[in-house]
């Protein structure tokens, strides 16, 4: 299974997280997960503590803002390998 609430969570065809949905819906693509990045009271009860990185490919920014569009969420080779 690949990290099937990160990757495809949605609400009505969009992110269910607001800055996800901002930064995905702008062309960014999830690059990297960083463990215990925010273990503040409110981090830990909205993420875990998770923060994710975001990566703006300029070559690729129009294809992942389309495929967002259409439900698909661009993630890194090594956030799809992840194991949840």
């Amino acid at each position: 299974m690949r990290s099937p609430k990160l990757t495809s969570a949605q609400v009505v065809g969009k992110s269910a997280d607001p800055v996800t949905r901002f930064q995905l819906g702008n062309g960014a693509r999830i690059e990297r997960l960083n463990w215990g990045g925010d273990p503040s009271a409110k981090g830990v009860k909205q993420s875990f503590a998770m923060m994710v990185n975001y990566v703006y490919d300029l070559q690729r920014l129009d294809k992942y803002r389309i495929g967002f569009g259409r439900g698909k969420i661009a993630a890194s080779s090594a956030v799809l390998a992840l194991k949840f």
